[in-house]
């Protein structure tokens, strides 16, 4: 790798036999391997770079602004520090380990029973190749038009259904649903009309007192890279700051904390108008502070354990449920990982004292 040049390492890899980069404030372009970020002068700059790989599309473009100090600069100066690279801002997301997929954070297969009869039931009722919020959009109205009025205390039936059966009981007026249960009904079609959506359990205990819980889901909009508030106890498909920004659970939460969710905007669904409104959200936001204001725990699932492809051991050995919490909680996790690891250590050594022993038996015999 060249002097004075930084390289990019994208996790996954992208599959591209070569990138296109480009640097906006010089107009130079250049095709490399690698993405990697030249800077040839030995001077101070700022620089903004576009990253095009050939073949892979993107849901944002690839953007980073980088404000260079060559080292050399520095031993002007005495100082032995190498080169400096500041960004201010960029489209990048960093992160020390590989992000999970939308897919795998959906936790459903497109294989899954409950999916297949989903998406058959859906088939004429949306137009699968419009935009990712239209699509939420015609969801959305499908599954408030369908559990309308079956709000209230579910049964055991209810609870131990998979989603499915959820939407069926609650749409033929043979059941009631609390949250999860209407959340799980809008998961699923979302997923089938091919829209990455997660549960997210808001929660909160110390002892028999709880704190909080609510059950929501989160919707990822590709066009705009990002995840999407959806609340359909609430009748809210979405909520966006003033500006249009769409906000997802921990945006809201924090806007919570700070009393400043009212000015933002949300799509309601009317029941009368059979539409979905956008209002201002200051009844909202009073109606929801409740859920999100002060302590809490918010716990992002991979998936449903109701899913009829759901594996409950895949699940605990792979896709660790991610929490955010206000509060110190048990690191649960490094407990699953250490009695994880000392199974497969335990495995190991009865194994090799097995092949031990059958190695043992013969060659003691040779000697009597």
């Amino acid at each position: 790798m060249d002097e004075h040049t930084l390289r990019l390492e994208f996790l996954p890899p992208v599959q591209t036999t070569s990138w296109e980069i480009e640097a906006v404030n010089s107009g130079s372009v250049k095709k490399s391997h690698y993405p990697d970020l030249n800077f040839p002068e030995l001077s101070p700059v700022t620089e903004t770079f576009k990253l095009t790989p050939q073949g892979p599309v993107f849901d944002r473009p690839l953007e980073i602004t980088i404000q260079f100090y060559p080292a050399e600069k520095y031993a002007e100066a005495g100082l032995s520090w190498p080169d400096n690279y500041f960004t201010p801002s960029t489209t990048l997301r960093f992160s020390t380990r590989q992000p999970f997929t939308t897919r795998v954070w959906s936790g459903i297969s497109q294989s899954d029973i409950d999916m297949l009869q989903a998406r058959s039931m859906l088939e004429g009722q949306i137009n699968f190749s419009s935009s990712t919020l239209d699509k939420l959009t015609a969801i959305f109205k499908l599954v408030m038009q369908d559990t309308i009025g079956a709000a209230g205390t579910p049964d055991d039936g209810m609870q131990s259904a998979s989603p499915i059966q959820t939407y069926e009981r609650m749409k033929t007026g043979r059941g009631k649903g609390w949250c999860e249960n209407i959340s799980i009904i809008y998961y699923l079609f979302a997923n089938a009309a091919d829209i990455p959506t997660r549960l997210v359990d808001i929660a909160g205990k110390f002892g028999p007192l709880k704190l909080t819980g609510h059950y929501v889901c989160e919707s990822w909009i590709s066009e705009h890279a990002t995840w999407c508030y959806v609340d359909p106890q609430s009748r809210v498909a979405d909520v966006t700051t003033p500006e249009g920004m769409l906000l997802h659970t921990l945006n809201l939460k924090r806007l919570a904390d700070l009393g400043m969710l009212g000015p933002c905007r949300i799509k309601y669904y009317d029941a009368e108008e059979n539409e979905l409104l956008d209002r201002d959200a200051h009844a909202f936001s009073q109606a929801i502070a409740g859920y999100l204001h002060g302590d809490l725990v918010l716990a992002y699932k991979f998936g449903y354990a109701k899913n009829i492809s759901y594996s409950r051991l895949k699940n605990f050995l792979f896709y660790p449920t991610l929490l955010y919490a206000t509060y110190p909680i048990p690191r649960l996790f490094y407990l699953k990982k250490t009695l994880f690891i000392s199974v497969i250590l335990f495995s190991l050594i009865s194994l090799l004292a097995g092949l031990w022993r059958l190695i043992d038996i013969p060659i003691g015999q040779m000697f009597k």
